[in-house]
């Protein structure tokens, strides 16, 4: 890949990706979240990271084989520069810059996390007596050093001129994108909010959709409060609540069975269901995407600044990868937390095979201590210990939901 290629113009690659999020932010179903986490999930998304190098962090490569260069034997010199930001960028020539064709030829991509710069060093001239006077020896490639050094150390400033006109670009993109998106969605936010004054005001009723494709919330409802039990040493999720949180979490998913259009959602927006669901009854306790422990937990439910339930959304892809979700859940789990599921989505293959094969995954996990009886079809309680503490235990719930096949 050619670095900042003058073929591939940065603005034109933004342009085309606030394009994207745009349409993306005017189609979003308006009912799964509020304006703000819709923004940020979309913002999320298509923000790019800016370019950065690593100047400190610059290694030389082992020395590898020699070659002819204009007729001289020579050998190259290689340097590893860690990077980062958006891999895409770094194709994309940055508006109002200006390029060293040296530039070009030396330095290349090695990876995303990294460039490699090469020189070709010509080799001392072997027909003289030069490796016979050591001292003439040690100055030549004294000299050798400092000319590398000076072309090195050129190209990285070159490369680093190229890094600040595509971050500046870049960082004005992201604050517009941020803008624009948000716009977007509190306008189509005030439409929804119109049409909804206008239908209650209407001298015509407005159709209700049939029962069973409606989420399963009873009317007159009493959204309730979460409440600890009592503990010597902490605050923990009544057994009570957590059962109901649970069955809150399996009757929507019950819902999302008998509607076909559940089956084009994606992980996150499944997620931004079950939260708009849980805060319907939890005045507001729900949060999605909240920093806790070792990463970030789907679904999180606090009590007075504690973590009373945890809860991961998975598609199944496989026992590999639900060993991975079940560590993972792990990672968010601190030592607070006793209450946690794990939400399975079932998009093809046999439902009853995956079940068992989910279930014997926490079965055979390193810190499975029990089972509970089952008397439900697509639910499964286990009791695993802490990570880092077996006299601790956390019951897991195994939520499976089968969504319809497109």
């Amino acid at each position: 890949m050619t670095l900042f290629s003058p073929a591939q113009k940065l603005s034109t690659f933004l342009e085309n990706r606030l394009k994207a999020a745009l349409q993306e932010a005017h189609s979003a179903d308006m009912s799964t979240a509020t304006v703000e986490a819709l923004a940020e999930n979309i913002i999320e998304q298509y923000r790019v990271e800016p370019l950065e190098v690593h100047r400190d962090k610059l290694t030389q490569l082992a020395a590898s084989n020699d070659t002819v260069v204009m007729g001289r034997r020579a050998f190259p010199v290689r340097y590893r520069l860690p990077c980062t930001g958006t891999p895409e960028l770094w194709s994309k020539e940055p508006s109002n810059s200006y390029l060293n064709p040296d530039f070009l030829f030396t330095t290349k991509m090695g990876g995303d996390d990294h460039l490699i710069i090469t020189m070709q060093l010509p080799a001392l001239n072997l027909a003289t007596d030069i490796y016979d006077d050591k001292e003439r020896l040690l100055a030549l490639q004294a000299e050798q050093q400092k000319s590398v050094q000076d072309t090195r150390d050129a190209h990285i400033e070159q490369l680093q001129k190229m890094v600040n006109w595509s971050g500046n670009q870049t960082n004005t993109w992201n604050d517009s994108l941020s803008i624009q998106i948000r716009r977007t969605l509190k306008e189509r936010a005030m439409v929804a909010d119109e049409a909804k004054r206008f239908a209650a005001s209407s001298d015509v009723p407005v159709f209700r959709v049939d029962e069973a494709e409606q989420v399963p919330l009873q009317p007159g409802i009493v959204r309730r409060k979460l409440r600890p039990e009592a503990s010597a040493t902490e605050a923990t999720l009544a057994t009570e609540i957590y059962e109901d949180i649970v069955q809150t979490i399996e009757q929507m998913t019950r819902a999302m069975e008998r509607t076909p259009t559940a089956a084009r959602l994606g992980e996150e927006e499944i997620r931004d269901l079950i939260l708009f669901v849980l805060n319907a009854n939890y005045r507001g306790a729900a949060a999605g995407e909240v920093f806790n422990g070792n990463g970030k937990t789907d679904i999180l439910l606090r009590w007075n600044d504690q973590n009373a339930f945890i809860g991961e959304c998975k598609f199944w892809e496989g026992p590999a990868r639900f060993r991975r979700a079940i560590d993972q859940l792990h990672g968010y789990v601190t030592w607070r937390d006793t209450k946690a599921a794990l939400i399975l989505f079932v998009k093809a293959g046999k439902p009853t095979d995956i079940i068992d094969k989910a279930a014997g995954e926490l079965r055979k996990h390193r810190t499975f201590v029990d089972e509970a009886p089952h008397t439900n079809g697509t639910r499964r309680d286990f009791v695993l210990s802490a990570a880092d503490d077996d006299a601790k235990h956390i019951d897991v719930a195994l939520v499976v939901v089968i969504l319809p096949a497109r």
